[in-house]
């Protein structure tokens, strides 16, 4: 006998117009990078019996899958940031084109609880199950010396299809993915050097709940909590200025610039590029470890504030590529 072993083979996802009310078809197809633990905890909603002895007899009803904390780990490229900077945020404010090709994309994220939900659908021969109602929870934007950018991402759900789904034909993008040596930091205005590990984290604290609907209790409710930005990075101790921030307490600017070796198809001039800018960061942890031997090394971490005084944004996101329609 033959049996099937599912492997993911590609996967797509697409932006809802209705909570919860997957999409068939994808719009984008993503580069992800193995191993993904994109599947559900699905847990039985469990009641208790009432019976003449003493004991609990659990009443087990298979119910909907609880979608938490579904890990998906991309390669983080031009296009395909877009769609995930949408769902992070909740407005994509695009102006241009400049060069006659190229659009900027501003990402800012909004004062509410509701984020754009999408659909995912993925090729697990032989099973191509769906996922409805993702909201983003966590996105982390990975650097490291001699690597690609990486993106991490944690969603959660409120709706599962494992029936059996037609084959698609994926289409990916042909940019390559940002790369460490094309990132420049610069804090304060002036360019760091001798930095490695830069990651920047986000958290949208996503939460799906459980209400009762008819006689089951279904995860129909999903919403944000709150919104958190840090930065964190490994920099050698040739910069006392910033360490000197962090033992006063005072607030550093840092401007992050994830640049594409590629120009903007079409462009004279211009490449594709990613700017995070974190105007507000206090540094909440920098541990000073002094070696046997070699150079200071001190591995920080920031947290991202804003300033509700001066409305200056927690962290805003600029993307400039070729897509000239709104995410």
């Amino acid at each position: 006998m033959t049996v099937a072993v599912g492997r993911l083979r590609s996967m797509g996802l697409a932006k809802e117009s209705t909570l919860g009310t997957i999409i068939q078809t994808p719009t984008r197809y993503l580069n992800f990078i193995p191993p993904d633990s994109f599947f559900p905890s699905i847990e039985p909603l469990p009641s208790k019996g009432i019976e003449a002895l003493a004991d609990m007899f659990p009443k087990i009803t298979p119910g909907p899958a609880t979608l938490n904390g579904m890990k998906l780990k991309l390669e983080m490229e031009p296009e395909n940031i877009g769609e995930i900077l949408q769902a992070l945020t909740g407005l994509d404010t695009k102006t241009g084109p400049t060069d006659t090709t190229a659009y900027t994309h501003t990402f800012a994220r909004q004062a509410v609880g509701i984020l754009p939900t999408y659909s995912f659908w993925f090729d697990k021969n032989p099973k191509y199950p769906l996922f409805g109602g993702c909201m983003l929870s966590k996105m982390d934007i990975s650097a490291k010396a001699k690597g690609i950018v990486e993106l991490d991402t944690e969603w959660d759900g409120i709706a599962y299809d494992d029936s059996d789904g037609t084959s698609k034909s994926p289409t990916y993008s042909a940019l390559v993915p940002f790369c460490f040596q094309n990132v420049t930091v610069n804090i304060d205005g002036s360019p760091v050097v001798g930095y490695d590990n830069l990651k920047i984290s986000f958290n949208n604290m996503v939460k799906a709940d459980h209400v009762l609907e008819s006689t089951d209790a279904y995860p129909k409710k999903i919403y944000s909590e709150g919104y958190e930005v840090q930065v964190s990075a490994d920099l050698f101790f040739e910069d006392t200025t910033q360490y000197a921030k962090f033992i006063a307490g005072t607030t550093a600017h840092f401007n992050i610039v994830f640049t594409s070796p590629q120009l903007i198809t079409g462009a004279a001039s211009t490449k594709y590029s990613l700017t995070v800018d974190l105007p507000l960061v206090y540094y909440k942890s920098a541990n000073l470890t002094i070696p046997t031997n070699g150079v200071l090394k001190v591995p920080f971490v920031g947290l991202c504030k804003y300033s509700f005084s001066g409305s200056v944004y927690t962290a805003q996101l600029t993307l400039v590529n070729g897509v000239s329609t709104q995410y």
